[in-house]
């Protein structure tokens, strides 16, 4: 299955599905999982699921993707809503109406798929792309919203933003939208985009603090343990596009927020 996904077989939602069940039962689950229907008036989550892996096709071949980046951006567009599955519920809007809602389905889905897919014999590489696709494929507007030099390499440090966009441009062409918001997951995706180039996070940002006088100052200690800290707090707190130095081994630095288990 994962060699057809990389030559670039069109293989249907229909068909990833069957093959990947034994490994994540959850999928069985969608084709009975409602969608808002404002939102998603093409059906369950497994026919939205379907409509994003063609696309995805289509763009993969635009793009002209091959081997574990095509593998990763189908895989994604197959597996991207399978967190509705556990959080979808009825709630009252402002109005007191019920309306479908999934909060939180897409850390969900990547929780459920991090383990499952260890079973299915997804490369290393694969499963990380995978498993932050999934994760961040609704975190485009977020990152645009405040200081975009901050939140757009975060997310750059979080998953690979040139499948995600695609990912992003699948899932908008893949649902029927009754509302006049219907170009908007494409048109968060071309900014996003323009953005990361603008930014030269486009094909990625390092998490890796630069060298110089104040880090060393700050660290005084070898170089291996001192890169631990910087390495760390900006995996954990995915929001600082800069390396800014503890507190606790010189008074004149600061320590980001929710790094205190580097201490």
């Amino acid at each position: 299955m994962l060699a057809l996904l990389a030559e670039g077989r069109p293989l249907t939602f229909e068909t990833i599905s069957a093959a990947f069940t034994p490994f994540v039962p959850l999928l069985a689950r969608l084709p009975d999982t409602p969608q808002d229907p404002q939102w998603h008036a093409e059906g369950s989550v497994a026919a939205h699921s379907a409509l994003v892996v063609a696309h995805a096709h289509a763009l993969a071949d635009e793009a002209g993707l091959g081997g574990e980046d095509r593998a990763a951006l189908l895989l994604a567009a197959a597996l991207h809503d399978l967190g509705k599955a556990r959080t979808t519920r009825e709630e009252p809007d402002e109005t007191g109406a019920l309306r479908i809602r999934s909060r939180q389905h897409a850390r969900r889905g990547r929780d459920e798929l991090a383990f499952r897919l260890l079973d299915a014999g997804l490369r290393r590489g694969l499963l990380l792309k995978v498993l932050a696709l999934v994760a961040e494929h609704h975190s485009l507007h977020r990152a645009l919203d405040g200081d975009w030099s901050r939140g757009v390499p975060a997310l750059a440090r979080r998953a690979p933003l040139p499948l995600l966009t695609r990912l992003a441009r699948a899932d908008a062409r893949g649902r029927v939208v009754l509302s006049g918001d219907a170009a908007r997951g494409k048109d968060t995706a071309d900014l996003l985009e323009l953005a990361a180039q603008d930014l030269g996070v486009w094909a990625g940002a390092t998490p890796t603090p630069p060298s110089g006088p104040r880090w060393r100052r700050c660290c005084p200690g070898p170089a291996r343990t001192c890169r631990r800290w910087p390495q760390g707090a900006a995996y954990r707190t995915g929001r600082r596009a800069a390396f800014t130095p503890p507190t606790r081994r010189r008074p004149a630095c600061r320590r980001p927020p929710g790094t205190a288990f580097l201490a």
